[in-house]
């Protein structure tokens, strides 16, 4: 004990969401605002967020194409929120335009077979 905190002395029921021997750390999925001695909840979404831990921000890392500081919603540009991310309407416009065009041309190449 005395290697882990210089003194001997423990704490014993960290408040504030923190631990550690004197409480100096926040506990898991937790931050601390400078200047402040306890820490808060990250609250990073579960469907939005590569993990529930957030940075010494409280900003949570958010999957491809999610935004907001707890990766609750698609950027703009993006829609259908779920556990892979959020799509990119641009991508989507453009399969949707390369399948619109597919069938034009078979339209076409029909027409001028006959």
């Amino acid at each position: 004990l005395f290697e882990k905190t210089g003194s001997g002395g423990h704490c014993v029921d960290c408040a504030g969401n923190t631990q550690g021997p004197h409480c100096e750390e926040c506990a898991a999925n937790n931050w601390r605002r400078r200047g402040e001695h306890y820490c808060v909840a990250c609250n990073c979404n579960e469907i939005g967020s590569l993990t529930l831990q957030c940075d010494e921000t409280g900003q949570c890392p958010c999957k491809p194409g999610v935004d907001g500081q707890f990766c609750d919603h698609c950027k703009n540009g993006f829609y259908e929120f779920s556990k892979t991310g959020c799509k990119s309407v641009h991508l989507s416009n453009h399969l949707i335009n390369r399948s619109v065009l597919f069938r034009v041309y078979n339209s076409i190449m029909h027409v001028i077979s006959v």
